[in-house]
């Protein structure tokens, strides 16, 4: 048989694995199965109850009459607020209410110290905290709210404000019954909680009204001893104030005036001495342009300046007119500086005028503050505690008003949630669902035994397949040899060769022998015959191959070369002695060693007698002779030798085989062991010509090989 050369068949290969992994696979989905349909009988079904609460969209009456802002929305309810109802819901303290109420704690299906086991005391308390259904340290009330809250599940849709409450138990009406405790009781304390509201809301504005009752009766005195004090009232205080503030305004508007007036006098007054005193022209002056005496003495110093002027034409300086002149010009400055200087001094004198009336009318306006202070403080304080009485005032009358509101609504106060549904005892059971626990566990059980099916083909070692051989080892399959053991499992597979030549074995080997014999292909010396390990069939093949050989009448010899381990003389039927060790010894001649099996024709040498030293006998110098003497006689040569992992005694015989058969056990022997065997073989230059497959397991072979899949089928052909 030669080897497969298709690709690897994707999904076909998972379900061959599948298929050849049925049997595993249908023992775990029924018993998985069975398992399931014996705990349905068992487990004990429960009912599930539900009750549905609405949650109202506007804020309590307490938030509304407490606040201080008129007119104030109620805040739309948020997913917080929803999650926090029902975490309240969920919480032990409801669940304790709840189990005082029904008394559960005497229930036996909550209280699991009340259920009767068929067990010894002490070993029925061990068995409950084994499966954590007992705490010593806990009381019976705190174990029932424990398995209470555990049947207990609440939850809200995204959209809604409704919270579906669910309970399971035992019994329908046993169900319905805590389900809807549940929800009464969160109402009740829904409203007991408002009410305990409105009475804090009560007691804190009666408090507010009474205190401020307190203090405006003593503000309201405070500012009656005020008036007192300063002997006025309101009105006259604001009269006052007013003709005050009049004055006030007048006078500083003369105030202003005189300021401008100081100054600008003041200016002039600098600027007259600064020019007199550098001895400039006071023409420049304002008062000069001002006084008609200054210009007028201006226009005669002007004309007596010109008649000067004429006069030095035909005049000499020291000339009587001249000096005349001169005389009437000197008396008319005279005068003009007596002027100058008069004016700057009645410009000083109005400075300083301007200037005391600056310091009056300052310290009028210092006098009339002075004054006004006074009222003003006076009427500041009084103003406040009118202002606070006011104020007081108005805060008692939203009190007196909001009390009258919160004692009206006291008496009808709702709860912020109502019961939209409530719970009845349901008809069918919820747990558990005969059709969706079968499912669930089939469909586990399946799961799991194909997660298994393909574990188990995921750490299998061996080879499977001529494509597994061919890809990790670079070879080709030369034979596929069936397993006999099952069809007969007392004789050896060459005897059954011989016996049923029609058989399924005895086709395989001959087309094993034809590929062995084309990839041969003219080679002249030995095949060496070998395996990884022991029991891998390796001498029940190389005397299968030399029987079949044998039969279609071709001139072999089979040489057992094992000298540990020999089997080719008992797979014979035949005396090991006189054999190879005995011919290597020189103490048996190649007559006295050659055998001839009459059930086929095939010559063998068998191993000889046994010997501690194999390797020594087989680098004897007689090994060769004994080879060219085998070749002239025989067209093939096949050599049997120990196991490559288990003995070196193939290397001894490299010189003496030009072609070697590698022997490897269907689905067992391990990869890495069969690629150290060649890689030992071809370290020693030995070729490796193939592989032999042995003790294949045809019908489970078929999921790895596509050849295989129409090989061996036909009863026609096939004896066996």
């Amino acid at each position: 048989m030669v080897a497969d050369e298709t690709n690897s068949r994707g999904p076909t290969e998972a379900l061959s694995i599948l298929w050849q992994r049925k049997t595993l696979i249908g023992a775990v989905v029924a018993g998985s199965t069975a398992l399931a349909v014996m705990a349905l009988q068992v487990i004990t079904p429960r009912y599930t109850a539900e009750a549905l609460i609405a949650l109202n969209t506007r804020a309590s009456a307490s938030e509304q009459l407490l606040t201080t802002k008129p007119n104030v929305a109620a805040p739309p309810l948020a997913a917080v607020m929803v999650s926090t109802e029902i975490n309240i819901l969920e919480s032990r303290n409801l669940a304790g209410q709840v189990v005082d109420a029904l008394a559960l704690d005497r229930d036996p299906e909550f209280n699991s110290r009340l259920e009767p086991l068929p067990l010894p005391p002490w070993l029925a308390t061990a068995w409950r905290s084994i499966q954590g259904e007992d705490d010593g340290r806990k009381d019976d009330h705190t174990l029932t709210v424990d398995a209470v809250i555990k049947r207990l599940k609440v939850k809200s849709d995204a959209d809604s404000f409704v919270i579906r409450l669910t309970f399971e138990s035992e019994e329908p009406r046993k169900a319905a019954l805590i389900a809807n405790a549940f929800t009464d009781l969160y109402v009740r304390s829904q409203r007991e909680t408002k009410l305990a509201e409105m009475q804090l809301a009560t007691d804190w504005i009666t408090k507010q009204i009474t205190q401020l009752q307190q203090d405006l009766l003593k503000e309201t005195g405070a500012a009656v001893q005020l008036r007192q004090k300063y002997k006025i009232s309101p009105v006259d205080v604001r009269e006052k104030g007013v003709l005050a503030s009049q004055q006030l305004v007048t006078l500083t508007g003369e105030l202003a005036i005189v300021e401008r007036e100081r100054a600008e006098a003041e200016a002039s007054l600098s600027q007259a001495r600064r020019v007199i005193k550098a001895g400039g022209a006071t023409t420049s002056l304002t008062f000069a342009e001002e006084s008609p005496f200054l210009q007028e003495m201006r226009r005669e110093e002007a004309k007596i300046l010109g008649r000067m002027a004429e006069l030095s034409v035909g005049y000499r300086e020291d000339s009587p007119a001249m000096d005349a002149l001169r005389g009437q010009l000197s008396t008319l400055r005279a005068q003009i500086d007596h002027e100058v200087g008069a004016q700057v001094e009645r410009m000083a004198n109005k400075a300083a005028q301007a200037k005391a009336r600056e310091d009056v009318l300052k310290a009028r306006i210092e006098r009339i503050q002075n004054r006004t202070t006074q009222s003003d403080e006076a009427m500041t304080e009084i103003e406040q505690r009118e202002k606070l009485v006011e104020a007081k005032n108005q805060m008692l009358e939203s009190f007196l008003a909001r009390y009258a509101e919160l004692t009206n609504r006291a008496e009808v106060q709702e709860p912020d949630a109502r019961i939209a549904s409530r719970a009845t005892a349901p008809a069918k059971p919820s747990s558990p669902r005969p059709l969706l626990f079968l499912g669930v566990a089939f469909a586990g059980s399946s799961a799991l035994s194909v997660t298994l099916a393909f574990l188990l083909e995921r750490f299998r070692t061996g080879f499977r397949s001529t494509r597994q051989v061919r890809e990790e080892l670079g070879l080709a399959t030369l034979a596929i040899l069936p397993d006999t053991s099952k069809v007969t499992p007392k004789a050896a597979p060459a005897d059954y060769l011989v016996d049923r030549p029609e058989s399924v074995y005895a086709e395989a080997v001959r087309s094993g022998q034809i590929a062995i014999t084309n990839a041969r292909d003219g080679k002249g010396k030995a095949t060496l015959i070998t395996s990884t390990v022991p029991g891998e069939g390796k001498t029940a093949f190389a005397v299968s191959l030399g029987r079949s050989l044998a039969l279609a009448e071709r001139k072999v010899v089979l040489v057992d070369c094992d000298l540990r381990r020999p089997a080719v003389a008992r797979q014979l039927a035949a005396y090991e002695i006189p054999g190879l060790s005995d011919y290597l010894r020189q103490q048996s001649s190649l007559e006295e060693i050659l055998r001839h099996d009459s059930r086929s024709g095939l010559d063998f040498v068998a191993s000889g007698s046994r010997t501690g030293e194999p390797q020594r006998l087989l680098e004897d110098n007689g090994l060769p002779k004994l080879f060219e003497r085998l070749f002239e006689r025989y067209d093939m040569v096949l050599v049997d030798t120990p196991p490559t992992m288990v003995a070196f005694d193939a290397a001894l015989l490299a010189p003496y085989v030009d072609f070697s058969l590698y022997v490897v056990e269907w689905d067992k022997t391990p990869k890495r062991a069969v690629e150290a065997g060649i890689e030992h073989l071809r370290s020693f230059a030995i070729p490796v010509g193939g592989v032999v497959m042995t003790k294949v397991d045809l019908d489970r072979q078929r999921q790895y090989s596509d050849y295989v899949d129409f090989c061996f089928r036909s009863s026609d052909y096939y004896g066996n």
